[in-house]
């Protein structure tokens, strides 16, 4: 494209048989190199049959161009492999986690049983077998939420939910992993908030805030609590643990992110990022609020309908 106030000179210089002016182009990144056009050709009668522009500046700065971009596609090639390398590599040791555990009370469940074992020592190695396999196969799920989430496979069926009862059941369900963490769960009495969403995901992304909050809420209270304002519903988990640092508030919403390194928590890194996307599919959002050291309060906001 050539500027607007060089038209008219361009093309009166052009319509001399000789000639040496110097022009500029626009790029598509807004910088315009000078251009030195070369005598044009002519037929008979002087009509203008064709003009050849060379430009070294040109040819030199489109060939840079080609190769910053190569060079960016190169590096987020490469990136993307570090990424899904390093995912492999933790996926595939999560998923190896609650195998061990898994196959060692299995063998002192059939050993306890051959040697005619109380029915109670059993009904233990059932209760840690089952434990075992539903991490597995949340484990899984979240496998596969990822792909469907990226892939925009993601099917919702909103019902009527109260959220309060969702909430307590969700509690309920947390009960055991609490105990067996010395940790108290309480769930803040509230009135009746119904909405419209998809219970199934909604109760996975509470399950999960609650899943956090036993983890990194070092041993002390979580609090649950609902209400409604404005047209939103808001269910908040609090802890009062390790806390997040202001830095690592906003990326750990990513996938593969977290606040903490993986050798002393484990994880994916995928738990708050599925939570987010899900919240974000049933039109609402996940916001934190966190000081390190002074725990971390995640807030579910979902928009109420009918």
């Amino acid at each position: 494209m050539l500027l607007p106030q060089l038209e008219g000179r361009a093309l009166s210089r052009f319509l001399v048989a000789s000639f040496l002016v110097e022009l500029w182009v626009v790029l598509w990144d807004g910088v315009a190199p000078p251009l030195l056009p070369q005598p044009p050709l002519w037929l008979q009668r002087g009509v203008l049959v064709s003009a050849v522009a060379a430009s070294v500046a040109l040819t030199l700065r489109l060939l840079w161009v080609d190769a910053r971009r190569l060079r960016q596609s190169l590096s987020g090639a490469e990136a993307a492999v570090r990424l899904r390398d390093e995912f492999l590599s933790v996926a595939s040791h999560e998923l190896k986690t609650p195998l061990t555990p898994l196959r060692m009370r299995l063998h002192g469940f059939g050993r306890d049983l051959a040697r005619g074992a109380p029915p109670e020592r059993l009904r233990t190695h059932v209760e840690v077998m089952e434990r075992q396999v539903r991490r597995l196969g949340d484990l899984v799920n979240t496998l596969l939420d990822v792909t469907r989430l990226g892939s925009g496979r993601l099917e919702l069926a909103p019902e009527p939910v109260e959220l309060g009862a969702l909430v307590r059941e969700v509690a309920l369900r947390f009960e055991l992993e609490a105990e067996q963490a010395g940790v108290q769960l309480e769930v803040a009495p509230a009135a009746p908030v119904v909405g419209a969403w998809d219970r199934l995901r909604l109760e996975q992304v509470l399950g999960n805030l609650v899943s956090n909050a036993l983890k990194y809420g070092a041993g002390k209270p979580v609090h649950l609590s609902v209400d409604a304002q404005d047209g939103w519903a808001r269910v908040a988990v609090q802890d009062a643990g390790i806390g997040i640092a202001p830095e690592a508030q906003a990326r750990i919403f990513g996938k593969f992110e977290r606040a903490v390194s993986e050798r002393h928590y484990g994880g994916l890194g995928l738990g708050l990022y599925v939570s987010q996307q899900l919240a974000q599919a049933l039109g609402g959002s996940i916001g934190v609020q966190s000081e390190p050291g002074r725990g971390a309060r995640f807030t579910v906001r979902l928009p109420l309908q009918g």
